[in-house]
């Protein structure tokens, strides 16, 4: 990755976390205590950043930018962005989030610190309640898409942005455990979004969200290398599903319901140690993009169908506590398997 690129990777992160978080803002300002609307924009997001896993050319790239930014001008015509079209508002949504994505890649996603691109992507939250004015949304998905452009046309020609596709080893059990992984915090992560903005206003609402993710960009740094791959990410997802659980009962934007936030961060952030173990096992970028893509979309997918047919919020934390519960199952699973490997190769 060129020194160049570094900024602008950073500039696409903030674009991205200011659109998942800010999509989300969005919908709750311009729904009318229907809140299938925020969960149909989170997953338009999750569906439109799928497409990294996918081998996309470089004119795949510049029709995506350039569509985002026909299709977001339309949608700023339209009333300054009001809603007229829920499905023509998230699709432009799943083209933004593709363009946003394929740029990160492309600007070198795979070769930059993951503190860096979750920094990045945090300072991105902070401005999303700006998601919440009216034609702001529609100008943000705008800029955003027309930076993408951008930066696609004064890029050199390369055969594909996803990641490389290196033979690796393949380990099912982990890679279902990844899967649930992910599906567990997109099950839920909107919904608190919603509470959040219910019980404070939009920026205090955004600092709290940034508290739970803070804690999750901390966890990497308390783990210790000599410890097993793997065991910090078992212990991790064996305490989430109690924490998630005592969270659903907890009253929604108490105090106690902030620390029961900001401590699934730190629970859900043993995942890096998962990587690790599936890194330890063969298994390589080009591998976890897909299955960690896959999670998000199932997660979110999986939170709309439950609000979109009537059910409550509850339903999110007990489905959430499920899937990490099943993550740590999966964990659990491979460790033996792990420790007989290490046996095998003394």
């Amino acid at each position: 990755m060129s020194t160049g690129a570094l900024p602008l990777f950073i500039v696409m992160s903030f674009f991205s976390g200011l659109l998942e978080i800010g999509v989300v803002l969005w919908g709750v300002a311009e729904s009318n205590d229907d809140f299938s609307l925020p969960f149909a924009l989170a997953f338009a997001y999750q569906v439109g950043a799928l497409v990294i896993a996918i081998k996309v050319g470089d004119y795949a790239w510049k029709a995506v930018a350039g569509t985002s930014v026909l299709a977001a001008s339309t949608l700023y015509g339209n009333v300054m962005g009001a809603f007229d079209g829920t499905l023509a508002t998230c699709v432009t949504v799943v083209l933004c989030s593709a363009a946003i994505n394929l740029t990160r890649m492309r600007l070198g996603k795979a070769h930059i610190s993951t503190t860096i691109k979750r920094c990045a992507r945090v300072s991105g939250f902070l401005a999303a309640p700006m998601m919440m004015i009216t034609g702001a949304p529609a100008l943000v998905i705008m800029i955003a898409s027309a930076t993408c452009l951008a930066i696609s046309l004064r890029s050199r020609p390369t055969n594909a942005l996803a990641p490389p596709a290196v033979p690796g080893a393949t380990d099912p059990i982990l890679g279902t455990a990844l899967v649930t992984h992910q599906m567990h915090y997109f099950s839920y992560c909107t919904v608190i979004m919603v509470m959040l903005l219910q019980s404070y206003s939009p920026l205090l609402g955004v600092i709290f969200f940034i508290a739970g993710w803070a804690s999750y960009i901390a966890t990497p740094h308390l783990l210790r290398p000599q410890w097993s791959p793997g065991s910090a990410a078992f212990v991790g997802h064996v305490f989430l599903p109690l924490v998630l659980i005592a969270l659903w009962y907890a009253p929604a934007g108490h105090s106690l319901w902030i620390v029961l936030w900001v401590a699934t961060g730190f629970l859900g952030g043993t995942v890096v140690d998962l990587t690790r173990l599936a890194q330890t096992r063969g298994m390589n970028e080009g591998q976890l993009v897909p299955l960690e893509g896959l999670g998000h979309c199932l997660g979110a997918g999986m939170a709309l169908l439950m609000i979109a047919s009537g059910h409550g919020t509850a339903v999110l934390f007990i489905a959430a506590a499920f899937f990490a519960a099943v993550t740590a199952v999966f964990v659990g699973a491979a460790l033996p398997f792990h420790s007989r490997s290490r046996e095998g190769q003394l």
